[in-house]
């Protein structure tokens, strides 16, 4: 769900907004995360519109089999490849805390097979929704784009 939030953020801000409030347990999560997106789709002035900071193909590079080589084309139907943290989920104040990962070729490919982008959900006691508490590992500079990005669909 985060993929698409950033997407629908990036085409709609306010949408994108509300999606965030749905998707994550405070108000603190989602001003973070907002912060962050509003300056990486946004050029600078200063920097004009090739600013290599802005990345509009974020979300896109969060999909599965979308590579820089390939402009950050993902393959269709859009899938988000996740597997769970080899930690086990913890008890913490509130809730449970547990650890997933986006599996995705936009950071350290020339590595590994595929990036982890970690994503931290938090299920609060009596509560069967798991929210987003701490994702900026989504929204961190990914590779740059190599070709001219297209958009999703």
């Amino acid at each position: 769900m985060i993929p698409m939030a950033i997407e629908i953020y990036a085409r709609d801000a306010a949408t994108g907004e509300e999606c965030f409030k749905l998707l994550c347990n405070s108000q603190s999560t989602v001003d973070g995360i907002l912060r962050i997106l509003k300056d990486r789709f946004t050029p600078r002035e200063e920097s004009g519109a090739d600013d290599s900071y802005v990345q509009r193909y974020m979300a896109a590079a969060l999909l599965k089999d979308a590579t820089p080589q390939n402009a950050y084309t993902p393959s269709e139907p859009y899938t988000v490849e996740m597997c769970a943290s080899a930690n086990k989920p913890q008890k913490v104040t509130g809730g449970t805390d547990t650890f997933v990962y986006i599996l995705c070729k936009g950071w350290d490919t020339d590595i590994y097979e595929y990036a982890q982008r970690q994503v931290e959900i938090f299920q609060a006691n009596g509560s069967n929704l798991y929210k987003v508490y701490n994702c900026p590992s989504t929204y961190t500079h990914c590779q740059d784009i190599i070709g001219d990005w297209k958009g999703l669909k």
